[in-house]
């Protein structure tokens, strides 16, 4: 399978010996116990798009953490050089880094869903109905990491021509597409410049997506600090918050699935196997596709 992608690109030149090195530096920056920490003061949330980001800002709010952020953006080093001279933490800058994890494929199904929306997007999109392309995500995902497949021109001609294209094909999933581990470097530039916890005097705290509820009350409680507010318990929030009715279509099928987690993004895959588990799994199956959609061949 081609792929272009931010992950791909980073997993291209990565030393063997990457995930262990990422796994006992990350072991460590858990471990870190930074002096005089605060943590409703000093604790700042690196927003993981797709992996829980807007729940985890939420119990910022509950809990009177202070350096709350939704922006996407947000990396390690970008605190560093809003707060810090020569990369060195001072005082006023955070120093406690919180970060969700959540399975790569289910992080970019949550992109997938925000950018399209309604099923019938799917099913309608002009580009693959022209094309006799099943709809689904597996065939999307497809086109989008191989720039060489028919459907990026055949999109780009009908937008020049004027006609209705439906969403952007040759798009990767934005923000929920970059990987975990790059939010974790000090020079984005460089895949292996993962930041040296004990140097920097900072610790790094991973939450798992689907226990992010209760890992943070106890986060919270191990420092006296507690909730403002009544908080949801992460089954409520999950219930209120997911998407177990979409069609399955509108999920990974199990090979694409595989390839994401083990192959584009296996660096953060291992931080999750490594830190949460089977905590945050996949979604159960979905029922069969309804019978009028399309049963042409894949992409």
């Amino acid at each position: 399978m081609a792929t272009t992608s931010a992950a791909a690109e980073m997993m291209a030149n990565l030393p063997p010996t990457y995930v262990a090195d990422l796994l006992a530096a990350m072991e460590e920056c858990a471990r870190y116990d930074p002096p005089n920490l605060a943590v409703a003061r000093d604790c700042a949330d690196l927003s993981i798009g797709g992996a829980g980001s807007r729940g985890l800002n939420e119990l910022f709010t509950t809990y009177g953490f202070q350096r709350a952020s939704h922006q996407h953006v947000e990396t390690i080093r970008s605190a560093f050089d809003e707060h810090s001279q020569a990369g060195k933490s001072y005082y006023g800058g955070p120093t406690c880094f919180l970060v969700s994890l959540r399975e790569p494929a289910g992080r970019l199904e949550s992109s997938f869903h925000s950018r399209v929306g309604s099923p019938e997007r799917l099913l309608d999109h002009p580009v693959l109905l022209n094309m006799s392309i099943t709809p689904s995500i597996d065939s999307v995902t497809r086109i989008a990491l191989n720039p060489q497949h028919p459907a990026h021109a055949l999109q780009r001609s009908m937008a020049a021509a004027g006609r209705e294209v439906g969403f952007d094909l040759r798009v990767q999933f934005a923000a929920r597409a970059r990987p975990v581990v790059n939010y974790l470097l000090m020079d984005k530039r460089d895949s292996s410049s993962i930041v040296n916890c004990s140097k920097e005097r900072i610790t790094v705290r991973f939450l798992c997506m689907s226990t992010m509820r209760a890992q943070f009350a106890a986060f919270a409680a191990e420092h006296n600090v507690t909730a403002t507010t009544e908080v949801t318990s992460d089954d409520a929030y999950a219930a209120r918050h997911g998407h177990s009715d979409l069609p399955s279509f509108m999920r990974y099928g199990a090979a694409m699935r595989r390839h994401i987690n083990e192959q584009l993004y296996a660096p953060d895959w291992a931080l999750v196997e490594h830190f949460c588990g089977r905590a945050s799994p996949p979604a159960p199956p979905a029922p069969p596709p309804p019978c009028w959609l399309p049963q042409s061949p894949g992409a």
